[in-house]
């Protein structure tokens, strides 16, 4: 008995230091993000989540990082280890596209207008930088594939239009609807396959906020023979 009451206070010892060593550890991460926010966003992700569960202040480095992103409003998601950070500028670059400047409307209408938070972008077709266009009837005058390169040139030209309304397309909080035309017989059916080349673009750029509801739709003719014309509505941020 005496032997055991000896060892009870060591014991307690123990338990208290762990417990001080514990708190200091929470302490400190709770002053770094304090820090954090107060002096914004930082370049980048510094609290990462360990490993090893059972460690001190594991379960707390997850929820400061969490806090961190959500005061920051960054919008993340994990792909196989690597962070996606929401930042349509920085794709364009990395997809090597360079926007051009807007075409000037060729009749009485505007490239775009804003309402609240919704921009309805007027219908735009596949002008080249070289100002000739991709023309002719898909599945008779040119190839689906064709048809797809049109309608990617078509939507790196409404986010060309984008650019000139918003001056940074970081401000697009969602791509909301697309209407797609194309330029086809009344046999032709895979208008669909034709827009994606608009849709997989617009993805690529924005990313999940760029999934949008759409429509594919044939026309017996569109203006100056252009193989596909693309409106597009968008919302957008302060």
């Amino acid at each position: 008995m005496n032997k055991l009451a000896k060892h009870q206070p060591i014991i307690s010892l123990t338990k208290e230091k762990k417990m001080k060593k514990l708190l200091f550890s929470n302490f400190l991460i709770i002053s770094i993000v304090t820090a954090t926010a107060l002096k914004g966003p930082p370049q980048s992700s510094t609290i990462q989540k360990t490993n090893d569960e059972s460690s001190n202040g594991g379960t707390l480095l997850v929820s400061a990082r969490t806090y961190v992103e959500s005061y920051q409003g960054i919008s993340t998601k994990q792909d196989k280890g690597l962070e996606y950070v929401y930042n349509p500028e920085l794709r364009l670059k990395e997809l090597g596209i360079t926007l051009p400047i807007p075409s000037t409307p060729v009749a009485n209408y505007v490239n775009g207008v804003r309402t609240g938070n919704l921009i309805f972008l007027a219908g735009k077709g596949p002008k080249r930088a070289d100002g000739n266009s991709i023309v002719g009837k898909v599945g008779v005058d040119i190839t689906i594939e064709k048809g797809y390169e049109a309608a990617q040139l078509t939507a790196i030209n409404q986010l060309a239009v984008l650019k000139a309304m918003l001056g940074d397309l970081n401000r697009v909080t969602r791509v909301v609807k697309v209407l797609g035309m194309v330029n086809s017989d009344p046999s032709f059916t895979d208008q669909p396959k034709v827009i994606n080349g608009f849709s997989d673009l617009i993805v690529k750029v924005f990313g999940e906020r760029g999934r949008h509801a759409r429509a594919a739709v044939g026309m017996a003719s569109l203006p100056g023979g252009i193989a596909v014309e693309i409106e597009m509505i968008v919302e957008v941020g302060n």
